[in-house]
C-alpha cells in the first residue's frame, strides 16, 4: 500500500513523531514546512552511542520518506525568520535538561527547544511544554495502534 503525502502548512513548525518499530518507541523531530511538499528536519541525534547526542539538519526533506506517526503543528515561522530559527536551535544544549529534570533525548531536545522559541517570541504557547509532549506522544501511540498517521494543531499553541 502506497503512503499518500500529507500536506503540512507553508512555514509550519511541527513536531515529527517517527515510529522506530518497537513498541511504542519514537524518535522526535522538529519539522520547518518550507514548501508544499518538503521542509527542514531539525533534531538530535545519537549515532556514535546511546550517551553522545549532536544536533542535526536535513534540508529538503521528504514526508513520505520519513515515517511518522504524528505531526503536531506548534507554531508559524514566516519566511524571513526561518535563518534565525536554524542558528536559534543548534544553541540548544545536549545536555541533561535541569528544566524538566531528564536526561538528554531526541524528546528533550524538543522540549527546550520549545520552551526557548516560546521564551524568544519565535512562537506562542498557551500550554505547557510537558502538555504538549504529552499531546504529541499520546497522539503518537494512538496512531500506532491504529496503523494511521495524522497532522493536528497542537491545543497548547495559538497559532
Amino acid at each position: 500500500m502506497a503512503i499518500e503525502p500529507l500536506e503540512l502548512d507553508i512555514d509550519g513548525l511541527y513536531i515529527l513523531v517517527r515510529d522506530l518499530g518497537d513498541t511504542y518507541r519514537f524518535h522526535w523531530g522538529l519539522y520547518l514546512a518550507t514548501k508544499a511538499s518538503t521542509g527542514d528536519l531539525f533534531h538530535a541525534v545519537n549515532t556514535v552511542n546511546k550517551d553522545s547526542w549532536a544536533y542535526e539538519v536535513r534540508q529538503d526533506i521528504n514526508l513520505i520518506d520519513w515515517r511518522f506517526l504524528a505531526a503536531v503543528k506548534v507554531g508559524v515561522i514566516e519566511t524571513e525568520l526561518h535563518d534565525a530559527l536554524r542558528s536559534r536551535l543548534q544553541e540548544i544544549p545536549m545536555t541533561y535538561s535541569p528544566r524538566f529534570k531528564e536526561e538528554m533525548s531526541c524528546r528533550v531536545w524538543i522540549k527546550e527547544s520549545l520552551f526557548a522559541l516560546d521564551n524568544e517570541g519565535f512562537i506562542q504557547l498557551v500550554g505547557s511544554v510537558d502538555a504538549i509532549d504529552m499531546e504529541a506522544k499520546s497522539e503518537a501511540m494512538r496512531n500506532k495502534l491504529e496503523r494511521r498517521r495524522t497532522i493536528i494543531k497542537s491545543a497548547g499553541s495559538l497559532e
